[in-house]
Formats: structure tokens, C-alpha cells, sequence
């Protein structure tokens, strides 16, 4: 992890120094928010959208802090959830359009790093993925996937918003017939019936780093994109993160829908979220994503 560096200052928060539209609080405002002085910060992610750093402060506690910007729902989340699954959080509100929470720091072993044979890795993996889906709670979603109907809009969608990427350019490597073969195909019976059982609110990207195991059960991080959706999905997720072949555990249908995740994200980053990002890894996720699905 590097260690956290000084950023622009602009009233109550500071621009990050790389993605100037996140704000992001100094250690005097942060000592005044949770009640202790900051001993140490240290990045641990940041991109666009997002930036989390590991707190530590005077009396012992550890927090992770985040900045988010949309389409994040992660903070709306955690004030609709109360279940030991999430770790606690503290909201810091918001500034400008950067939102701000803490939550605490999960001392415990992930999935990640935990030494497993596969068939232990997919006991905890299905066994997470069923205490996720249990939580049913009332929270907001990024996207729902729950119906026919829901599945169909979003295919649509994202294929009005291919079909704009490809005739303008921006993605050079998809076929003009992309988006008519995705409405289709999402459409199909087999894929509909299979993507609607067993339907919850869900992760929606889960990765064997987000799931750790500790005394007291699994703790589930980083909710910034939650679906509601079948929760397969998630196991799904949980497998490829680990380098196991999903199709050995769940049925063809869906993977496919799981690769659509990541055209549905490739097509909203490219056109709405960042719309001025070089479109070389956007396009990369997109064309990964057609074929898997198509074959």
C-alpha cells in the first residue's frame, strides 16, 4: 500500500491528487468527525470513481475511509442494511458530489488469501453467497436482473448504448450486429427462466478479496454496485476470482449473464460514467464480454 499524499485543499475537503473530482477529507477533519487523531493513513485503492484508505487512530481503531462518486449506491446501502454481514460504518455525508463513510476495518483472512483445495474454496463460496441472499434487505440496487421484463430493459438499453459506441467509433472492435444479437438474446426462454430463479439482493461483484472469514462469520465488503438478481451470479463471481472454470458449477445461462455485467458496465463507463476515458479498456471488457456470451 503507498502511503497517503497531500491533496489540493478546497474548504471543508481536499481534491485527491489524482482524480481531482473526488474530495477527500484531511486528517483534522477526520480527527474531528470520528473522535480520535489520525495516526496513519494509507491508500489502498483509488481509480475515477473511488478512492479507500486504511485509518488508523490514537485510541486503536481502524477504519476503512471511501470517497465515492456515482454510480455507487454503497453508502445507501449501508443505511438500509443492518446485518453483522456488513462491517459498521459511520456516514460522513457529502461534499459537492463525493460521498464519505467509514467503515471498520475487517482484521480477519479473505477468501484471497486463505489456503484452500477447490472444494473447500467452493464450501465457503457457496456458503457466503447463501448467507448474502438471506439478508433480503430493502436497499437500493446499481441494477435489477429479477425479471424477464427488467432483464430485457437492460439489454436495451445497453445495447442503444453499444450501437452509439460503435457508430461513433469509439468501439472499433464490435460488430455493428452486437447490440440486435443482445436484445435477443436476452430474450431467450432458457436464459429468462435461469436468470430469474432464486432471485435476492446480491453483491453483484463480488471477489474473493471482499469476503473474509472470521471468528464470528463472513464479513462482505465494497457494495458499491449491488443487483438484485439470481444469486449464482455471485458464486459465479467468487469462482472466476479464484481461477475456477464457473461453467463446472453453474449452468451456462448464467455465465452468460454474468458477462453481461461487465458489457452493461463497459457500455454505462464509456457513456455516461466517464464519458471522456480512452475507450481502449472499456472496448476490451466490451469485446470479452460478446464473446463469451455469443461463443
Amino acid at each position: 500500500m503507498a502511503p497517503y499524499a497531500s491533496s489540493r485543499h478546497t474548504g471543508l475537503v481536499h481534491h485527491h491528487e489524482t482524480f481531482p473530482d473526488l474530495l477527500i477529507h484531511d486528517n483534522t477533519e477526520l480527527a474531528a468527525a470520528l473522535g480520535a487523531a489520525v495516526v496513519s493513513r494509507e491508500a489502498v485503492h483509488a481509480w475515477p470513481l473511488s478512492a479507500t484508505e486504511e485509518l488508523r487512530l490514537a485510541d486503536g481503531r481502524r477504519y476503512a475511509y471511501k470517497a465515492q462518486l456515482k454510480p455507487s449506491v454503497e453508502a445507501a446501502v449501508y443505511a438500509a442494511v443492518e446485518d453483522p454481514l456488513l462491517p459498521a460504518q459511520i456516514d460522513l455525508g457529502r461534499h459537492g458530489t463525493t460521498r464519505h463513510m467509514v467503515t471498520q476495518w475487517v482484521d480477519a483472512p479473505s477468501l484471497h488469501t486463505m489456503e484452500l483445495d477447490e472444494s473447500e474454496f467452493v464450501g465457503h463460496a457457496r456458503a457466503v453467497v447463501a448467507r448474502i441472499s438471506a439478508m433480503a434487505p430493502e436497499a437500493p440496487v446499481f441494477l435489477d436482473l429479477s425479471t424477464g421484463s427488467t432483464i430485457a430493459h437492460a439489454a436495451d438499453v445497453t445495447a442503444g448504448r453499444l450501437n452509439a459506441l460503435i457508430h461513433s467509433g469509439q468501439f472499433v472492435r464490435l460488430d455493428a450486429n452486437v447490440p440486435d444479437r443482445l436484445r435477443s438474446w436476452s430474450r431467450e426462454p432458457q436464459l429468462v427462466r435461469r436468470a430469474t430463479e432464486h432471485t435476492a439482493f446480491i453483491h453483484g461483484d463480488l471477489s474473493t478479496e471482499e469476503v473474509f472469514v472470521a471468528e464470528d462469520g463472513y464479513h462482505v465488503i465494497d457494495w458499491q454496485r449491488p443487483i438484485l438478481g439470481t444469486s449464482e451470479l455471485d458464486l459465479v463471481s467468487l469462482l472466476r476470482h479464484r481461477g475456477i472454470d464457473p461453467l463446472r458449477y453453474v449452468d451456462p445461462e448464467v455465465v452468460q449473464l454474468s458477462w453481461f455485467l461487465l458489457l452493461h458496465w463497459a457500455g454505462l463507463v464509456q457513456t455516461e460514467v466517464l464519458p471522456g476515458l480512452d475507450p481502449v479498456l472499456p472496448e476490451s471488457w466490451a469485446v470479452e464480454a460478446v464473446a463469451r456470451i455469443f461463443g
